[in-house]
């Protein structure tokens, strides 16, 4: 069999999936009896080029997706080093067994360019609340109303919810954040400092003891 369109075959494209440990993804077969793992791959469907077909493929069997947009917010906040999450991290925590936040995306041609992440908190003031951690959309994509819309949605899903107060915090430097936040009716209190501790620094404060 020499013509290539008889045989049942089909262009297919692999990903190798790596950690920051260097840790290799590999995942085994449900479908199959027998002992088979395998890494993300699949066929090119019709009018796909490789990288889109990857990039599908890795979706589809794993859900990961990027977390490219998280570290462009950290650069644009700049604290590079401090967004030190890897997309494992952010699979098990919001789509694993105990979900720890929830979000919405903005999605163009299988490209993630915008998400609004948020969890729930309480308040011994007002009972529940909703803390909006990052509202980012890609640097190639502002100025098109993405981030309008992704804000405009979590406050209806919080309205939905019943929850009492949303809350998120803005860096004092971002005036075009501040105005356009300030222009919905939101409240920034400037009498109030945020606070934090590293995982490291609660170790070296109790370790004082």
């Amino acid at each position: 069999m020499n013509d290539k369109k008889q045989l049942p075959l089909r262009i297919g494209v692999g990903v190798v999936l790596l950690n920051d440990l260097s840790q290799v993804f590999v995942g085994k077969r449900i479908d199959n009896p027998e002992n088979f793992w395998q890494m993300p791959q699949g066929g090119v469907d019709e009018n796909e080029n490789f990288l889109d077909a990857a990039k599908r493929e890795l979706r589809e069997e794993t859900g990961i997706k990027s977390v490219k947009l998280i570290k462009e917010l950290a650069l644009f906040e700049k604290s590079p080093d401090q967004a030190i999450l890897t997309v494992e991290d952010l699979v098990r925590d919001g789509f694993g067994k105990t979900k720890l936040f929830e979000c919405f995306v903005a999605e163009i041609k299988n490209e993630i360019v915008g998400i609004a992440l948020f969890y729930p908190r309480y308040s011994t003031w007002c009972g529940k609340t909703f803390h909006l951690e990052d509202l980012i959309v890609s640097k190639k994509w502002k100025s098109k109303g993405i981030g309008t819309s992704l804000y405009n949605k979590f406050l209806s899903y919080s309205l939905k919810k019943n929850v009492n107060r949303v809350e998120w915090v803005v860096l004092d430097w971002n005036k075009s954040a501040i105005d356009f936040y300030n222009k919905s009716g939101a409240r920034t209190l400037d009498d109030w400092r945020v606070v934090q501790m590293t995982k490291g620094e609660i170790k070296k404060h109790l370790d004082a003891l």
